[in-house]
């Protein structure tokens, strides 16, 4: 039986010219979302990263799964902790699967660089006196990941202060025995063992 309300109110809208309200509103379709809330840097020396997870539903959640790569789906929280991983390039994966069938994901993928560069090798270092006004040394390493690359070297003259090179060139003036120290540093923040050698 239809009311008498919504009779008049059709009734009311025929007179004035306007139309009438609808019954029930049609509601906008509902999405469903999970994303990576923490996730490590893009590049990161931490072998064991740690995520949280963000979710715009509490109730009806059948699954939540996550994993890396291609390995097997597990469940997870909130805070997911997937173990040590090694260097290289990696992806996260979240899955949420809810009673009704719906599901939804997310994925991050960065870069992890743990293991520190190769000790500098030093050329330009000399065993015998030579009698230019000044020499010049040039430091090299590599690193263990090389997408992340060696950014700078450390050096210090003498014992002295430290002092920091990107272009790996040294310019040793004073006179006498001059011994460096220098250390590399990678993009992910890891250095080196140190390497020494000597200017006469």
């Amino acid at each position: 039986m239809v009311r008498r309300s919504t009779l008049l109110a059709a009734a009311l809208a025929a007179i004035v010219g306007v139309a009438a309200p609808a019954a029930h509103a049609a509601s906008a379709p509902f999405k469903l979302d999970i994303h990576f809330s923490k996730t490590p840097a893009k590049l990161s020396n931490q072998a064991a990263p740690s995520f949280s997870l963000q979710r715009n539903v509490h109730f009806g959640v059948k699954a939540q799964t996550c994993r890396i790569g291609t390995a097997a789906w597990k469940a997870c929280g909130i805070v997911w902790n997937p173990g040590h991983l090694a260097d290289g390039q990696h992806t996260a994966q979240v899955k949420l699967v809810m009673n009704d069938g719906r599901t939804a994901g997310s994925s991050y993928t960065w870069t992890i660089d743990a293991t520190a560069p190769a000790a500098p090798v030093l050329t330009g270092t000399s065993a015998s006196w030579v009698s230019a006004a000044s020499r010049q040394v040039t430091i090299h390493s590599t690193d263990h990941v090389p997408s992340s690359g060696i950014a700078s070297y450390s050096y210090r003259l003498n014992g002295g202060v430290a002092h920091t090179t990107t272009s790996g060139q040294v310019t040793v003036s004073g006179q006498g025995v001059t011994t460096i120290v220098v250390t590399a540093l990678d993009k992910a923040g890891n250095r080196s063992l140190a390497a020494t050698g000597s200017v006469v």
